[in-house]
């Protein structure tokens, strides 16, 4: 059963909340290793080809050399189908979902350490995707657009019907630079931090893809810019696969 990531946190109310970011950790690894097996399997096919095609063309003195190459890439091939297979269980598993209320049910969890405005469009902008990974990729978003929010800032949620598509923006309202600090922990703490950026925003590609949405992610994670997803208004985003 695939269950969303502020479920199994608010099924354990007693956990420590070191505990619980360890396993928000886990499950962000978790959604970003469904993007990390897409990358990898289209690079191996493409090194798988270009094998093939070396076997070819050299002499019999290396084409055995090669045949190595090829076994052990298609053993890693077939690990990988096993798991892509498993990420298309999770993106034919859909609901019909209201975008709008599952932000709604989204939003709460963050109440007590954002300050967060929604500015929802009030048309029902229903969408065809696995509930639980939108919830995630929401989740995910407001994390990452947060991680640059200072005292008094504020996290805009908007959605709107933009011509033939629905448009998710969030953003950040009247942040000011962080301060500056220097101690060798805080150092240490934010080479951990932003480690954990590149997951997220790995995660957050990968659920993009899970839900068929059509995903804006700056390069730049300083929060200057908004980060935004789009659906096809029948809720299915072509050729994302």
């Amino acid at each position: 059963m695939n269950v969303s990531l502020e479920t199994l946190l608010l099924s354990a109310p007693d956990w420590p909340v070191a505990q619980r970011r360890e396993w928000a950790e886990l499950v962000t690894i978790g959604d970003a290793l469904g993007g990390i097996v897409h990358d990898i399997s289209n690079n191996l096919n493409t090194i798988m080809l270009q094998a093939a095609l070396v076997q070819l063309k050299t002499d019999e003195s290396l084409r055995a050399d090669v045949a190595v190459i090829r076994h052990e890439g298609a053993q890693i091939a077939e690990r990988l189908a096993l798991l892509q297979r498993l990420r298309e269980h999770w993106r034919n598993e859909q609901e019909t979902v209201d975008l709008n209320a599952a932000i709604q049910d989204v939003v709460p969890r963050f109440a007590a350490d954002l300050q967060i405005r929604t500015a929802l469009d009030t048309t029902p902008l229903t969408l065809r995707v696995n509930p639980a990974a939108l919830k995630r990729l929401l989740a995910l978003m407001m994390i990452l657009v947060a991680r640059n929010a200072t005292t008094g800032a504020v996290i805009a949620v908007t959605t709107q019907i933009h011509g033939a598509r629905i448009q998710l923006t969030i953003s950040l309202e009247g942040s000011s630079a962080p301060e500056q600090t220097s101690a060798v922990h805080d150092h240490i703490v934010d080479q951990r931090i932003q480690g954990m950026v590149e997951l997220e925003r790995v995660a957050i590609q990968s659920l993009a893809r899970l839900v068929f949405a059509e995903l804006f992610l700056p390069k730049d994670s300083s929060g200057a810019e908004p980060i935004s997803a789009s659906w096809r208004a029948s809720g299915r985003t072509a050729n994302n696969g």
